[in-house]
């Protein structure tokens, strides 16, 4: 290989290496989406907490209904946990809102 032709490889492999470190980073920051993949897996596992508090208010409303001693304990615990799903979502939404 001559010296002209490894000055034309060696530059356009430093071009390639350099629109690859460029990719890699703008994946890993998430500028492609306007929105990191932090920020973004935040954001859902709030909303999936938030999802099972609802359906732990749902299963409340179904024990209550159910009547009896067992029911309004039953309420109890899945409330006191309905309670904790939503405090975690909410806290998710906030840490994910802060972060840039």
């Amino acid at each position: 290989m001559g010296e002209e032709q490894f000055a034309s490889l060696r530059s356009s492999t430093l071009e390639a290496v350099e629109a690859y470190r460029v990719a890699g980073v703008m994946k890993i920051s998430g500028a492609k989406h306007g929105i990191s993949q932090t920020k973004r897996n935040l954001y859902i596992a709030g909303g999936v907490f938030m999802g099972l508090a609802t359906i732990a208010g749902i299963a409340i409303a179904g024990a209550a209904a159910s009547g009896g001693i067992g029911g309004g304990v039953a309420a109890a615990f899945i409330g006191t946990a309905g309670g904790i799903f939503l405090l975690v979502g909410l806290i998710l939404f906030i840490v994910g809102a802060a972060i840039s």
